[in-house]
């Protein structure tokens, strides 16, 4: 008996920590792939140093996300049928381009842009077919996971950059490897323990789902959009004006574990992700404040700000990973269509950014007169800031006026209530709302059944329970989160039963309990329960 349960334990363990070590080992390599081309530069700001690099980069990653989007509205991209080895062997194609680029006898130009292709097509095929695993576990899991990968491949990335640029190679090929074997193992075990029926979408028919999914991952896609656009805007007009800053080539390792660091502590121990909207609220006079000192301040000041915009862009790009998985998850719909969406939105303003920032900067450049352009620039930053908070504080306010309707318009059944709150909030809940720290514990109940879940076979105990529960809450204004934990109350689950089953923390519950107690003028548990007898 006990050798049976080593072996569920095991099983049930296994894929997990197979999924954190092949995400995290193919995140550090690459990042290593497209540090490789200047991590030694000593003239790079923020992450970027070759203009035609990073212009090309973007335009053939826009250019393969509208690609696989096109495929999947097409129904030609089933469930798991991304292709791994390919891109597996399309990296070490552009790893080779780059490593024999000094004995090739072709032209510089081609081989530069047979690269970045080959890096952007590879990248993101293997990007998606990760997101696709993340997006059949289930939200409180796949939350874990990436949490976990994104300090391991911080570490892993600081190790590959301290080394020669040999041993850079052959490594990033090992970690290359190890990741898509991983990948494949994990892929093959679900593919015979899960399917899911994806709702493909459609010019003409209901697309509700996707509607609904799309404005899941709404304000962080637009916060990463203005970010990718800051990013942009301000790397390619110090290049183009020649405004160069040494020593900054590390700052994309330190930024990552950074931000990777925040997201753990968010995720494992604060257990709640902030809201895109309020992240970017916060962050906004922050990096307003200090875009504007950048050409008057010293070194250290640029390498603070650039660590400071890059640690908000990397948590904020964490964060919409999650929740494209979360959404597919949670609406049904195609993964790959999702993060299609997501990086081409992102890649697309970057490379508007890039170009303009390139013409803008090169034409001061010439007139000799940079410092008082970038002032013109940082007004323009700061405009685009302000924008995008106001559109995301309105999408907040709008989010939060449908939850509270559809706490009074609808029935205040436990199950109801639970259902809403988790669909108006999600994992980004807004800063002061109980909502749970992971996004989706009411649509574990769909995936993993317990035996108190609305799918279970109702019994007349039970309906008579969740209709005291419904009288009791309309009689007594009980809110739906107070609705809830009185069904688990009368149930007879203890105060750590009920806060992790609903991922929040025991002070919660009782704060939450003590608000019961008084709308119902109850003095302990007993004379609660007698309520429903």
């Amino acid at each position: 008996m006990k050798t049976e349960h080593a072996r569920n334990a095991a099983r049930s363990w296994l894929p997990a920590l197979a999924i954190i070590v092949g995400y995290a080992t193919f995140r550090a390599a690459n990042s290593s792939i497209y540090l490789s081309r200047f991590a030694q530069s000593p003239e790079s700001f923020i992450f970027m140093t070759e203009p035609a690099f990073n212009i090309t980069s973007a335009l053939a990653t826009v250019i393969c996300a509208a690609a696989v989007a096109a495929l999947c509205a097409m129904g030609r991209l089933k469930e798991f049928s991304m292709p791994v080895v390919p891109a597996v062997a399309i990296l070490f194609c552009g790893i080779g381009a780059t490593a024999l680029e000094s004995t090739n006898p072709l032209s510089a130009d081609i081989i530069l842009a047979f690269s970045v292709v080959a890096f952007a097509v590879g990248s993101i095929m293997l990007k998606m077919a990760w997101i696709e695993l993340f997006a059949h576990e289930a939200p409180r899991q796949a939350i874990i996971q990436i949490a976990c990968a994104g300090i391991a491949s911080a570490v892993l990335q600081y190790g590959l950059s301290i080394l020669g640029a040999f041993w850079t190679v052959v490594l990033t090929i090992v970690l290359l490897a190890t990741s898509s074997a991983l990948l494949i193992a994990v892929r093959n075990g679900m593919k015979k323990e899960e399917a899911r029926i994806l709702g493909h979408w459609h010019l003409h028919g209901n697309n509700t789902p996707w509607k609904n999914a799309v404005g899941e991952i709404s304000d962080a896609l637009l916060a990463l959009c203005v970010l990718e656009a800051v990013i942009g805007l301000i790397n390619s007009f110090m290049l183009a004006a020649s405004m160069t800053f040494a020593g900054a080539a590390g700052i994309p390792s330190a930024a990552m574990a950074i931000a990777a660091a925040l997201f753990c502590f968010a995720a494992l121990i604060s257990r709640h992700l902030p809201a895109a909207s309020a992240m970017f609220r916060v962050a906004f006079p922050i990096v307003a404040a200090m875009v504007v000192f950048v050409p008057f301040a010293s070194e250290g000041y640029t390498r603070l700000f650039s660590t400071v915009l890059l640690v908000g862009y990397d948590f904020v790009a964490l964060l919409l990973l999650y929740q494209v998985a979360y959404a597919s998850h949670k609406f049904n719909v195609s993964s790959y269509a999702l993060m299609a969406l997501f990086t081409g939105c992102t890649k697309l303003c970057l490379l508007a950014a890039l170009v303009i920032g390139g013409i803008f900067g090169g034409r001061e450049s010439a007139a000799g007169s940079s410092t008082v352009s970038f002032l013109v620039l940082a007004c323009a930053v700061i405009y685009i800031l302000a924008i995008a908070a106001v559109l995301l504080s309105r999408d907040c306010r709008k989010r939060t006026a449908l939850k509270e309707a559809a706490r009074e318009d609808e029935p205040v059944s436990a199950d109801a209530a639970s259902n809403t709150d988790n669909k108006v909030n999600g994992v980004h809940g807004a800063a002061g709302h109980d909502s749970p720290a992971v996004a989706g514990e009411a649509d574990d109940a769909a995936v993993e059944p317990q035996p108190d879940a609305s799918f279970a076979p109702a019994t007349n105990e039970e309906e008579s329970l969740e209709t005291t529960c419904r009288l009791l809450a309309e009689k007594h204004g009980l809110t739906g989160r107070e609705t809830e934990i009185l069904r688990y109350l009368a149930q007879g689950r203890t105060n750590t039963r009920i806060a992790e089953d609903l991922f929040i923390s025991p002070s919660t519950v009782r704060g939450h309990i003590r608000h019961i107690y008084t709308k119902l003028d109850v003095h302990d548990r007993q004379e609660l329960i007698d309520l429903f007898h």
